[in-house]
């Protein structure tokens, strides 16, 4: 596995962090068991029609949305099909949490308070 990891750093010419890494592995396992769902249902095993099922499933979270993005982009995929994908996806890849780093905390403009009198003359002595 840590050769996988190493191998996909090297392809791309970047170090990845672990956190990285990890995302990384996930993220291609998702994709995997997408080609693996497409293959059973429909005869298709292909990568990219994968990702892009995923990318829908990210930005239309409820069956509805998800069901109806499918359709405009020309799928006849059968509701338990949806179903699965939609559950698989969520499951698999959770909503991004917000970042709680010290470094975006240190972007955040800081709050500048007047300086009362006293402390100016504090700063001169």
């Amino acid at each position: 596995m840590a050769v996988a990891v190493a191998m996909v750093g090297a392809v791309n010419g970047t170090e990845l962090g672990p956190a990285e890494e990890l995302a990384k592995l996930e993220y291609l396992s998702l994709v995997s068991k997408v080609c693996t769902e497409l293959d059973n249902h429909l005869g298709i095993n292909d990568k990219d029609l994968a990702e892009f099922v995923i990318s829908l499933a990210e930005k239309n979270t409820t069956f509805d949305t998800f069901k109806t993005s499918l359709v405009k982009n020309g799928a006849e995929f059968t509701d338990s099909l949806i179903s699965n994908l939609l559950r698989l996806i969520q499951t698999m890849r959770p909503p991004a949490k917000p970042s709680t780093s010290k470094d975006s905390f240190m972007k955040q403009d800081p709050v500048v308070k007047p300086k009362t009198e006293k402390e100016k003359l504090k700063e001169l002595f």
